[in-house]
């Protein structure tokens, strides 16, 4: 299991900053999804306009970004989203945004 700061880390993450090509890019605008747990939110939910939109390809290229920064298949299986998740997600968000805030400064 990662530990949950990286995995909170990733999936805070503006999924611009992935570096996914312009396809999932475009996907995920399609969507609305602005952050990388909620692309991870709709995959669970199994939503068919999810998988209509993205495809194979797409979801295939997000599970090898986020297994390259240390996010396997059973993380994901393991990880549940729902309130509690993401009310941790945010308070991570800013810890992390005021550390950040105070290295520059």
């Amino acid at each position: 299991m990662v530990a949950k700061e990286l995995i909170f880390a990733i999936l805070a993450k503006d999924i611009r900053k992935m570096h996914f090509s312009v396809r999932v890019i475009n996907d995920c605008k399609a969507l609305g999804i602005k952050k990388v747990f909620e692309i991870i939110e709709k995959m669970k939910e199994n939503n068919s306009r999810f998988l209509h939109i993205f495809g194979l390809k797409s979801i295939a290229e997000i599970k090898e970004k986020l297994s390259e920064r240390g996010i396997g298949e059973n993380d994901l299986n393991e990880l549940v989203i729902d309130e509690e998740f993401k009310r941790q997600l945010s308070n991570y968000e800013v810890i992390y945004n005021e550390r950040k805030f105070a290295l520059v400064n």
